[in-house]
């Protein structure tokens, strides 16, 4: 009838549940692809080919059975959920099939996951009692309780954060007996700009990069400096794409609010990291208001134009006001 065993006997069955979809997950994509590459979006879909992806109304069937009761989850359970199921799942979806299926179960569980991330670090010292409850062991002393809690916090903030960026992930070295070659640094192969294929796709559905950059812009304000650099990462890498299309001017405004936020009022996630801070914003602000280029992305990486003569005019501080 309830309490730490029960609880754990729970968390069993929810891993073993994550663990059965991953593996149907990966053998589709196996099926796909005619061999097994584990997370790999296949290029291609061949519908009847049998496994997970065959499903019916697949995605209404995900979003009501994994993320029902995702707002009262567990961050210990978030983590799996993410770790076991969403991460393996989306870099083994095929292609063809992201903006029907992936796409919209992305959107879903951006907008619940940062809610409740957001909420509970807003109310981490303001409201003790609005804390997400997890069932500890009888007799753990309510201090060492709070540190735990934080622990987990922090894990599962960074498990979110990590899952984002494995969407646009550094491109990959390439090795010559066993050694890392030097990179390609000439504009059509610039580590800067590399983009995976489901990259590519994710930035140009308007919804999913809305709230991409507003989870982006709450996680950057979360007191967890691993959280700050991860999420530095992500805005390095989707910048040079997302900037290029005047509707996404106004989402990236919310990034760089965010940013100048934990510069102004110098908080301590952000100290050791303030240059890097600085060097955001101002490619923030220059792409968005000027159309600036850095020059390995073709650009003369020069700010040349005058304010207002173009197309672009100072949107940076019209979304700022």
């Amino acid at each position: 009838g309830g309490g730490p065993d029960f609880a754990s006997l729970m968390t069993h069955l929810r891993r073993e549940s994550y663990d059965l979809l991953k593996i149907a997950a990966f053998q589709t994509a196996s099926m796909q692809q005619g061999c097994t590459g584990f997370l790999k979006n296949p290029l291609s879909y061949s519908h009847g080919q049998g496994g997970l992806f065959d499903w019916q109304n697949l995605n209404s069937v995900l979003v009501h059975s994994l993320f029902s009761e995702i707002d009262c989850m567990e961050f210990r359970h978030l983590r799996l959920l993410i770790s076991n199921f969403l991460n393996p799942f989306t870099l083994s979806c095929p292609l063809p099939l992201v903006n029907s299926l992936l796409l919209p179960l992305l959107r879903n569980f951006l907008q619940h996951t940062t809610t409740k991330l957001q909420n509970t670090w807003q109310t981490w010292v303001t409201n003790p009692d609005g804390r997400n409850p997890w069932h500890f062991p009888v007799g753990m002393e309510p201090d060492v309780k709070l540190m735990v809690d934080e622990r987990i916090l922090c894990d599962a903030s960074r498990e979110y954060i990590t899952y984002l960026r494995e969407i646009f992930p550094a491109k990959p070295l390439k090795y010559k007996n066993g050694t890392p070659t030097k990179q390609d640094l000439s504009k059509p192969h610039s580590p800067h700009t590399y983009l995976t294929e489901l990259g590519k796709l994710v930035l140009t559905n308007y919804a999913t990069v809305e709230q991409v950059c507003l989870t982006l812009a709450s996680a950057i304000v979360w007191p967890d400096t691993k959280c700050l650099i991860l999420t530095m990462q992500i805005v390095e890498r989707i910048l040079p794409h997302a900037s290029k299309d005047v509707k996404n001017h106004h989402l990236l405004c919310y990034i760089l609010k965010s940013l100048l936020s934990v510069l102004l009022n110098n908080e301590n996630h952000g100290k050791t990291h303030q240059g890097h801070l600085v060097a955001l914003v101002t490619s923030i602000y220059c792409r968005i208001s000027f159309g600036w280029k850095p020059v390995f992305e073709g650009g003369g990486g020069n700010l040349n134009t005058t304010v207002g003569v173009n197309a672009f005019s100072d949107r940076a501080r019209e979304g700022l006001l």
